[in-house]
């Protein structure tokens, strides 16, 4: 079994693993440009969580900074009006 498909069952990995520091440094990058983005522009703040998280419902909202750690895919879906704060 692959480091990357260990990471994704739950399983003990190595992070270092080429297949997995190159997906998550993709992942860093969209979460970088998520961060850097004023909250005016929330029509790009939906789109960069739909590309990071997988299934976001509409009008799924989560402050900046967001920083998950390792970027894992994710399903968020509409239920009713949240706001996630992750403080730093």
């Amino acid at each position: 079994m692959s480091e990357r498909d260990k990471l994704h069952t739950g399983e003990l990995f190595l992070p270092m693993d080429p297949t997995v520091l190159e997906e998550q440094l993709v992942r860093m990058d969209l979460l970088w440009e998520y961060n850097q983005l004023k909250p005016s522009r929330q029509a790009e703040r939906a789109a960069l969580l739909q590309k990071m998280l997988g299934d976001c419902g509409e009008g799924v909202y989560i402050e900046a900074p967001f920083y998950p750690w390792l970027s894992i895919k994710v399903n968020l879906r509409k239920i009713s009006p949240v706001m996630v704060y992750i403080p730093t």
